[in-house]
Order: C-alpha cells, then sequence, then structure tokens
C-alpha cells in the first residue's frame, strides 16, 4: 500500500525466491522475478503476465513517496533490473534515494544455499553485514556503500568469483544515501558544520584516546619479550601463555584504534570541505599536507599503533606455534615409546663405551639418538628441530645429507686435553713449526663430554629457522666454475652476535677454543688431525687451490699450494671430505668457525670474556687461505659484528643433567 509510505520514510523492498528471463530476440533480455503464486504451463514454459517483471520495479520506485528506497534482490539474473551505471557517492541524507542491491549479475544463476544459518551466500553475507560486519567506520550506521563493499566482497570470496553482487540505482535516484541505523542511533547530521561538531571530542574522550595510546608501549613490551621466549621448552609453556593472553587482548583492541583513525581522517577531510579545499563526497581522503597538525600527529600516531599491532598478531601466530611445540617436544625426543627405545639403548651403549668413561647419558630434551659412527664408533644424535633426521646407508654407515636434514651432534668424549700449539722445543707435545706466538703456551684443560655438529650447519638449515640466507655464496649466487652452491653448502657471513643469538634460540651454544681445538685434534698431537705434513690434508680439507682459479678467484694463497685442486671454488658441500677420528667433518678449511670465548693471547685473560665489544675467536681455516691457517692450533678474531663469506657456525651443546 504506497499510501502507508511518507516522504521521510526509508523503504526496504526484499525479495528472495526464483527469477527467470526471457529471450525478447532484438530486444534482449527481460528478467522476472517469480511470486509464490507465479504458474507455468504443463511443459514448463513460464506465463510471463502471472511473473513480475523485473522492468516493472522502477515503474513502483517512482510510485513510492518514501524519500530513500533500497531494493534487495536475492534472486538468479537480478542484474536485469538495473543499469550498471554507478550511484552517486554524494553524502548526506537529503536527497531521494533509490539503490538496488542485487545477488548477481543479468547473467548469472545465484546459489540458494552454503551461506550461514541455512541461507543463500549472498542473504547470509547481508544479514552478516547488518549485524555489524558491514560498519567500517564504527558509526553503528550502515551506509549502502559500506553494506555492498561487505556483501560483495563476501559473496565473491565465497563463490570464487562466480556471483558476483550489483550495486545500481533506477531512473528516480536524485543523489541521495541510503543508510540504516541500529536501534537507538540517531542519524547522522546531513550538514558539514553539524557532523564536524559531532565529531568533537569531550574532554573524557580524549582521556580515553590517550589512555588508549598507553597499547604502544604493549606493542614495544610484547615485540621484545617475543624475542627472549626461547628456546622451546616445556619450562616456557607458562610464559608463552601469559604472553598470548596479553597479545590476544591487545589485538582485541585494534577494532578501537581503527575507528579512532576513520573519526580522524573524516573530521580532517570534513575541515577541508568547509575550508573549500576539497569536494563533498562519501569516503573522501584528506590531503595531509594540509590537514591540522593535531588531527595529522593523531592519524599518524594511531596509524603506527595499528600497524604494530598487526606486527603483534603475525607474532602472536609464531608464539602459539612455539608454545605447542614445548608441549610436545618432550615425547617427540624423549618420551614417545619409539624414541624412549633407542634412548634406553644408547644410555647403555654409552656407559659401556670405553671413550666416555663410563657416562651415565640420560635423555636429552630436543635430540634423537641415530647410533654410532661405523668408523669413530662415537655416538650421533639428530636435532628435529633444524630438519629431517638423516638416514644411514646400510652398507657404509654414512649418513646421507640433503638440503631437508638437521643438524647431526657427535657426543665428543671429554678428559684432560691438551690445547694450543710451540715451536722450540721439537720434542715437547703439539711441537708446530708454523705456531703464532698467541697459540703458545700450550696448557691442559679439563672437559666434560660435549656435543659437536658432525658438520658445519648448512644454510638450508640457517634459512628454515631464521626465515633468511646471509650468505654471499648462496644458490644461484656462487662461483661460475663447476662448484656451484647448494643449500647444503654451510652458511656464512654470519655475526658472531647474530649466531649465538640463534642457537640461543634453538637450545644451543658455540663451542669454546677449547672443545673446538680438542674436537678438531681428535686425539692427535700434530699440526693437522691429519697429520704433520700439509699434503696429509689432501680429500681432507677444502683450501686455497687451482679450482678457485678456475672460478676466477685471484687471492694471493692459491699460490702457496699451486698443484692442489680440491674441486671446489669456494666453500663445499658440508660432509665432502673425509672426516678426522671423531666422524667430524671440515674441521679443517671450508668456512672459519665462530667460538664461544673473547680473543686474548694464552695466560693474559679468562677466555669465555664477557665484554660484548671484545674480539670473538674463531678456528679452522677456509677456502680463501693456506693450509697454514686450516691448523688445528691456529686462532683468528673479529669484532662480534663483524662477517665475512668465509666464516660460518659449527654449533655445540653441553650435556643435560638429570
Amino acid at each position: 500500500d504506497a499510501d502507508r509510505v511518507g516522504p521521510d520514510d526509508l523503504l526496504l523492498v526484499y525479495f528472495a525466491g526464483h527469477g527467470v528471463t526471457r529471450d525478447l530476440g532484438p530486444r534482449g533480455a527481460r528478467g522476472y522475478l517469480v511470486p509464490v503464486d507465479g504458474r507455468s504451463t504443463d511443459d514448463g514454459t513460464p506465463v510471463w503476465s502471472s511473473l513480475v517483471g523485473m522492468n516493472r520495479l522502477e515503474d513502483v520506485s517512482e510510485a513510492i513517496r518514501a524519500k530513500h528506497a533500497l531494493f534487495v534482490l536475492d534472486c538468479c539474473f537480478g542484474g536485469l533490473a538495473v543499469s550498471r551505471s554507478s550511484p552517486p557517492l554524494a553524502a548526506g541524507l537529503a536527497s531521494r534515494a533509490r539503490q538496488v542491491l542485487t545477488a548477481g549479475d543479468r547473467d548469472q544463476a545465484v546459489l540458494d544455499g552454503g551461506g550461514d544459518g541455512g541461507h543463500s551466500v549472498f542473504t547470509g553475507a547481508l544479514l552478516d553485514g547488518l549485524a555489524g560486519a558491514a560498519d567500517r567506520d564504527g558509526d553503528e550506521v550502515f551506509t549502502f556503500g559500506e553494506l555492498f563493499h561487505h556483501v560483495g566482497r563476501a559473496v565473491e570470496h565465497r563463490t570464487d568469483g562466480r556471483q558476483t553482487p550489483v550495486q545500481a540505482t533506477f531512473k528516480d535516484h536524485e543523489g541521495g544515501s541510503v543508510a540504516l541505523f541500529r536501534p537507538g542511533v540517531e542519524p547522522r547530521p546531513t550538514d558539514v558544520h553539524e557532523r564536524l561538531a559531532q565529531l568533537e571530542r569531550t574532554r573524557d574522550q580524549q582521556l580515553a584516546e590517550l589512555r588508549r595510546l598507553s597499547d604502544a608501549l604493549l606493542v614495544r613490551d610484547l615485540a621484545g619479550e617475543a624475542d627472549l621466549l626461547w628456546p622451546e621448552t616445556p619450562e616456557m609453556i607458562g610464559p608463552y601463555g601469559a604472553w598470548l593472553e596479553r597479545a590476544r587482548a591487545l589485538i582485541g583492541r585494534r577494532p578501537l584504534h581503527e575507528a579512532t583513525i576513520r573519526r580522524v581522517r573524516e573530521q580532517a577531510y570534513l575541515e577541508q570541505v568547509v575550508r573549500g579545499v576539497a569536494e563533498e563526497r562519501e569516503g573522501g581522503t584528506p590531503d595531509w599536507t594540509l590537514a591540522d597538525r593535531e588531527l595529522r600527529w593523531r592519524h599518524e600516531t594511531f596509524s603506527a599503533l595499528v600497524e604494530g599491532i598487526a606486527v603483534i598478531e603475525t607474532l602472536a601466530a609464531d608464539v602459539e606455534a612455539r608454545r605447542v611445540r614445548s608441549e610436545t617436544v618432550a615425547e617427540r625426543t624423549m618420551t614417545g615409546p619409539e624414541v624412549a627405545a633407542r634412548w634406553a639403548a644408547a644410555r647403555r651403549a654409552i656407559a659401556a663405551h670405553p671413550a666416555y668413561g663410563r657416562l651415565d647419558l640420560p635423555p636429552q630434551l630436543g635430540l634423537v639418538p641415530l647410533g654410532p659412527d661405523p668408523e669413530s664408533s662415537l655416538w650421533e644424535f639428530g636435532h628435529p628441530r633444524t630438519g629431517d633426521l638423516p638416514s644411514r646407508d646400510p652398507v657404509s654407515g654414512a649418513l646421507a645429507i640433503t638440503p631437508g636434514t638437521g643438524l647431526v651432534f657427535v657426543l665428543v668424549p671429554g678428559g684432560t686435553v691438551r690445547i694450543g700449539a710451540q715451536r722450540a722445543a721439537p720434542d715437547l707435545p703439539h711441537f708446530d713449526p708454523q705456531a703464532e706466538e698467541d697459540e703458545a703456551p700450550v696448557f691442559e684443560v679439563p672437559l666434560r663430554p660435549f656435543f659437536l655438529s658432525k658438520y658445519e650447519m648448512t644454510q638450508a638449515a640457517w634459512r628454515r629457522f631464521t626465515g633468511r640466507n646471509p650468505s654471499v655464496f648462496a644458490p644461484g649466487h656462487g662461483p661460475t666454475a663447476t662448484s656451484a652452491v647448494d643449500p647444503t653448502h654451510p652458511v656464512e657471513s654470519v655475526t658472531w652476535e647474530e649466531a649465538r643469538e640463534t642457537l640461543r634460540r634453538l637450545g644451543l651454544v658455540l663451542p669454546t677454543e677449547a672443545e673446538w681445538e680438542a674436537a678438531c685434534r681428535a686425539g692427535t698431537t700434530t699440526p693437522w688431525s691429519t697429520g704433520p705434513d700439509r699434503d696429509s690434508l689432501r680429500g681432507a680439507a677444502n683450501l686455497a687451490d687451482r679450482a678457485a682459479r678456475r672460478g676466477g678467484a685471484l687471492w694471493a694463497d692459491i699460490e702457496d699450494w699451486p698443484e692442489l685442486d680440491d674441486g671446489f671454488a669456494s666453500h663445499a658441500p658440508v660432509g665432502s671430505y673425509r672426516p678426522n677420528a671423531y666422524g667430524l667433518h671440515d674441521m679443517h678449511g671450508n668456512v672459519w668457525e665462530w667460538c664461544r670465548d673473547a680473543y686474548a693471547p694464552y695466560g693474559t685473560a679468562p677466555a669465555d670474556g664477557e665484554r660484548q665489544a671484545e674480539a670473538r675467536v674463531s678456528r679452522g681455516g677456509s677456502f680463501f687461505l693456506r693450509a697454514a691457517f686450516a691448523r688445528s692450533a691456529n686462532r683468528s678474531s673479529d669484532p662480534p659484528g663483524f662477517r665475512s663469506d668465509d666464516l660460518g657456525v659449527r654449533p655445540a651443546r653441553p650435556i643435560d643433567r638429570e
């Protein structure tokens, strides 16, 4: 009854049902709504006179006195009811509005179901929008633009683009804008000055907004604390939960901050409308170079806060993953039935092994026994957090290293070991004619058994944990000779600080100098673990050589041993060369390896210094240098922030006691 609708009313016309198309030949196609009493002939042909032609909706629209009318059509081919013209974006409620929202375009059949609550996809999205999801600016008013934005995106996403809602206007539209208000919400003023007055904050609102800015400190605190929540152990489950509770509360307040940004943006824009530097339109954007400084500050400050919350949301997903791994790491590496049996066998064998001095090794969180190396007889352990456990060749017993392989640790025997070298007395231990002054005096160090990585840490393992590969010689960026780089090459260009922090997060450490040299020597007293002469290094080390010259390298150390050809211009895949007596590969050459200690001549300062600015020791030499630098006792040092394309990492780990 058209008389029941007054000139200041909003009329909502909603139709859900079937729609059909009639081919009119040269005149095109016409869409029809099928009412409940619509008829068809025995052969299924529609009786067109019993249906409602979609073109008649425009006639109805003109006859209605209501200032605003919204037609919502959830039916097939609803796009035939309208033309594809976009409605004007004028803001305000004063002008006549005739806006249309259809479930699909003129050539689209739409889904009857698939939405929430048993509704169609379109109606489900519509109801979800009216329940609050469409209120983009948080003012409890749903404009036609907001409604279409929400419904259109939701339907296209749920239907993979097969159904695309249409927004349009009828010919009697005069530029107004339909707006739906929640109960108790007053319509927004149409006058720009009134709307600006409404956006002015009371003193209480200003204080509340200022208090909300304290969330910026929480963003900073949470980001900093997340860096400390390592390693992933059962003891960290509680701290992870407490951090996540605070982070989720912060994330829940993000809509409040986003609403502030929208209000500030609107206020800045309307002020520019009043000043005549902007034309009024719905959703207008201010020119921030012309905006009031306070508004600009508020916009930038809250925008930065929202960006920070987005970072915390990403961090929360990572912390949650850490929490889950912390809850399962014991079962995966210690207490699960299969791994527990492995540990029981390893514990018995290690206690009986003569090299370990009746060591009673309890299960180690985060490690899985792999069995003894067939040549060294020392026990080896996989580290699942950094990758897959390697398989062992059933004939040779050698481990197969792939890009997916994680770290492998050797249980290195303890005892009293001699460290250093001297060139004064050939009849005394550790005589080395090339020994440097800082390698003397030779001294004894008591060491407990410890874990040391069988290989230098690969680029693949580093990238898997950190998400990046800092190496200069990386896949796609290596030498152009025959030795192309792959992910099993050692990671390099890592600073001591980066190595220490990354290993801390994994529950690992850098080896001390004493541990490194004891492991490198593997019970030997000669300059190299392979023997007293550099020729003994053939097949056991990657040094400066003819392969480097073929790869275009011009460094001088190539001339030291011109006939050497180890096959690699730069570093080689880990494990490419013969291991030492402990089964450790690349202790000589390939890349330098950071140690934990601060550098000091022996006997002049504590080896494990605490001052962060102190130079740190590296050991082992590299592909870049001659054999003398790869001697077991040779020491080098660099600042903790130094990085080089021939300097990498060999992780270590102390034994966890029961």
